[in-house]
């Protein structure tokens, strides 16, 4: 079970602004699923609607921006040309955005792992990047005055897969007795009347719970922490 722990004396900043924002990034068209060798055939199914969320901070004079998806990776050129984007039409310095991922290993394949490109693979590429510039843009839209606060707690869930064979080798498996960072990192975001805004939570733990004989699309695990999340808090990011 997850724990937290946040700071009752949540620092507030004069000035500071932030809105959130979140679009469904899902491929319509079933593609490769990226994350396990030998899985070359397109998805079958939809377990759970993949997600990218923005959250966009101005102190009145400067912008940064996170965007998180729920995909295995993005390219440095996919990074580019998103940031670019944002930095044209919305005015956000590349310098001050932040993409990330949650490193699902059952979403589409992006390329990330030269996994083969395909018209199906490339139409959703510049679907997922335009969404992705959108979302900042809707999250830059919806800005109010905010206040902000920084927890951690610890979760035991996560454990090494640095396994010995027995042989004298290391190979992949579970290892308990290895070192393994199970420290949660939380900020949470409310308005001026305590509403949630949004929460970014980090912790260290591959999304590979339903393995590689799996062909339905899904966000894994963090999929079912981002729901538990939204329903105890009240929102829906």
């Amino acid at each position: 079970l997850v724990t937290f722990a946040i700071s009752a004396s949540a620092a507030e900043k004069k000035g500071l602004r932030v809105g959130a924002a979140k679009v469904k990034i899902t491929p319509a068209t079933p593609v490769p699923l990226s994350g396990f060798g030998g899985r070359n055939d397109p998805f079958k199914g939809v377990h759970d609607d993949l997600y990218a969320r923005s959250i966009v901070f101005s102190d009145g004079v400067n912008k940064a921006a996170t965007i998180t998806c729920e995909l295995v990776g993005l390219s440095n050129q996919v990074w580019d040309e998103v940031s670019s984007r944002i930095e044209k039409e919305i005015g956000i310095k590349k310098d001050f955005i932040l993409l990330s991922c949650v490193h699902t290993h059952s979403g589409p394949t992006t390329n990330v792992y030269n996994d083969g490109n395909t018209p199906e693979v490339a139409a959703y590429m510049e679907e997922l990047k335009s969404k992705l510039v959108a979302v900042v843009k809707e999250a830059n839209g919806n800005l109010v005055d905010a206040k902000i606060g920084a927890g951690k707690g610890e979760c035991l869930m996560n454990m090494s897969r640095r396994a010995q064979d027995g042989k004298g080798h290391v190979t992949l498996g579970l290892n308990p007795y290895a070192p393994c960072d199970h420290e949660v990192g939380v900020i949470r975001i409310d308005d001026k009347s305590d509403k949630h805004i949004a929460l970014l939570v980090n912790w260290p733990c591959h999304a590979v719970v339903i393995g590689p004989r799996n062909y339905q699309v899904t966000s894994d695990w963090p999929a079912a922490a981002a729901k538990f999340v939204e329903s105890g808090l009240g929102g829906n990011l």
